[in-house]
């Protein structure tokens, strides 16, 4: 009954965006100018922020990823995250062969950039305006402590997506292109409770991560922490109309 009641409350606040929205579109019209911005400037989706150091080698930062996320092989990772998107002849390691006794080194050096935050923008379901938003991975948020912000992820199907809790943030550069990856915990999506109807989650795998493009991120998410009385974790989907409305399909 309370989930009822809550989701009411959210198909009427979206029902009133939408008013507000075509009243808005009806008083001003569809069009707008942009003074001040060439013509052509484009607002970019994704915005890496709050860059964290200098730029790494892929080895120097596999090491840092060993000692703080546990994560071994990060070279092997990476390149499979990459096929299909670079050119399959680079490689990640350091290779070297002896010629005319002379030692002879060929390389190959990736710039490796992280980061503690990133922007990111979206189409909303209900009016069709743009969204921002931020979402934060740190070890040392406001000296209080971790910030791993959860988010929505879209899988490799159009209509798939699943949840994840976002623990690194770093950009590389290969061949001339930068690409923008998150090392992510993905969480189990299960039922809807069946009492309460909202969408459930097993927690995170201990100590598995995988790795995604930060393109395939469309929004952030909360998601509640266990209680002793329900074991998993609970999205909360009534936040606003967008993600009622991309969720709404999930059973």
């Amino acid at each position: 009954m309370l989930r009822m009641s809550y989701e009411r409350e959210t198909i009427q606040r979206i029902q009133s965006e939408v008013d507000r929205h075509d009243k808005h579109q009806q008083l001003y019209g569809g069009e707008v100018a942009i003074i001040g911005v060439p013509s052509d400037t484009i607002e970019p989706r994704i915005v890496l922020c709050s860059g964290v150091g200098p730029h790494l080698t892929v080895s120097s930062y596999g090491i840092i990823l060993s000692e703080d996320l546990g994560i071994e092989d990060f070279a092997t990772h990476l390149h499979n995250l990459l096929q299909g998107r670079v050119d399959s002849n680079v490689k990640f390691h350091q290779v070297s062969c002896q010629i005319d006794h002379y030692l002879y080194i060929t390389y190959i050096i990736l710039q490796i950039k992280t980061y503690s935050a990133c922007r990111l923008s979206y189409p909303c379901q209900v009016t069709g305006d743009l969204q921002r938003e931020i979402f934060h991975a740190t070890s040392t948020w406001q000296n209080s402590g971790p910030r791993y912000d959860s988010v929505i992820v879209q899988g490799q199907r159009r209509s798939s997506l699943f949840f994840a809790e976002v623990h690194a943030l770093f950009s590389i550069s290969v061949d001339s292109k930068t690409f923008g990856v998150a090392i992510i915990k993905p969480f189990t999506r299960k039922p809807r409770n069946t009492l309460t109807n909202y969408i459930e989650l097993e927690g995170p795998k201990e100590g598995y991560f995988d790795f995604c493009f930060i393109d395939s991120i469309i929004r952030t998410v909360h998601i509640l922490p266990p209680t002793p009385h329900n074991h998993r974790f609970v999205v909360q989907d009534l936040t606003d109309g967008d993600i009622y409305l991309r969720l709404i399909h999930l059973k």
